[in-house]
Formats: structure tokens, C-alpha cells, sequence
């Protein structure tokens, strides 16, 4: 994991993807996607689910960004298409558990009024961890200007 300082801002800059890709999707966030997934298996397939783990998230949200790059390379327009197309994806992860991942809400819990609601927890996670992978200096770069930051 990246390091930060007193005030939870990143402190150290990391090369490796794995820890770029940690500092901004945090375990709290996996650990709701897990829950949600699995409680969904469960309920939709309970004799023939498996239960998902970490190693099978990072696998399949590896898989999608490789979709997706492959996806621009071949200007296809989605990336199922993709991923029935290339040999990595099915050897990685069959394409109906890929389907099948996506749930990572309680239908019962939901607040009705809220459009959010479905991934209320993760966003607010993911905007909570925002701010602590940026912290700008005294030139910030705003619509390809210069303007001075006090701050």
C-alpha cells in the first residue's frame, strides 16, 4: 500500500499497478463488492455458487481494463464482444461468472428516492479516498493554464 503522511494524503509516488490500483480502491470498497456478490450467488444459485474472493475480484477488474484496451485497439464497441473474441478472458474467468459479478447492492436495503442507492456505500468510500491521492502544489493546471494555488 501506498504510504501517507499525518493528514492520510499520499506521501510517496509507487510504480507498481498493484498498489497505484489499492491506494484508490480501497478494501473497504472490495470487501462490500464481495459481501453484495456473494449474497447475491447465494440467493440466485445457492447449490451451484462459489464464493467469490479477493483473487476473483482483481481478476475480473483486471480483466475489464484489459477489455477495455483491447476494446479501443479494436474500435469494437463493447467489451463482452471482446471478451468472447480473445483466448486470455475465458481462460482467465469463464464469461457467465463475468456476467454474474456485477451485484454489489442489497435490492432490501435500498433507499427508494436515492438513484445512488445501488452503490451508495462504494461511493462514498471512493469519495472519501479522493482527496488523499491528490494533493496540489503551488501551480495547478486548470483547462491547460497556469494559475497559482495557496492552499
Amino acid at each position: 500500500m501506498p504510504q501517507t503522511n499525518n493528514h492520510g494524503e499520499l506521501t510517496t509516488q509507487r510504480v507498481e499497478l498493484d498498489s497505484i490500483f489499492c491506494a484508490f480502491h480501497s478494501n473497504s470498497i472490495e470487501n462490500v463488492i464481495l459481501e453484495m456478490t456473494n449474497l447475491q450467488g447465494r440467493s440466485c444459485s445457492p447449490e451451484t455458487w462459489k464464493l467469490f474472493n479477493v483473487t476473483d475480484l482483481r481478476a475480473y477488474i483486471d480483466l475489464l481494463i484489459l477489455g477495455r484496451v483491447y476494446t479501443f485497439r479494436d474500435k469494437a464497441t463493447e467489451v463482452c464482444g471482446t471478451l468472447k473474441k480473445r483466448a486470455i478472458f475465458p481462460a482467465a474467468m469463464s464469461l457467465k461468472k463475468i456476467s454474474r459479478i456485477k451485484q454489489f447492492n442489497n435490492h432490501s436495503s435500498r433507499a427508494s428516492k436515492d438513484k445512488l442507492a445501488a452503490m451508495r456505500v462504494i461511493w462514498d468510500t471512493w469519495v472519501k479516498n479522493l482527496p488523499k491521492m491528490y494533493n496540489p502544489s503551488e501551480n495547478v493546471t486548470i483547462d491547460e493554464r497556469l494559475y497559482p494555488f495557496k492552499g
